[in-house]
């Protein structure tokens, strides 16, 4: 499981690269959590998304 989660952590960082890059002020925050979607997201929703 963790090979998983290190891999999405890697897509993540690729991803938001350029991004990072072009608004560097914005503080990004790579978050891998398990759960179903669902729940996941309700849980973001209610407590303001930051864990």
């Amino acid at each position: 499981m963790e090979d998983a989660e290190d891999e999405v952590r890697r897509v993540l960082a690729e991803s938001t690269a350029g991004w990072r890059e072009k608004y560097p002020q914005v503080e990004v925050q790579h978050t891998v959590i398990r759960g179903h979607p669902v729940r996941v997201l309700s849980d973001a929703a209610q407590w303001g998304c930051c864990w």
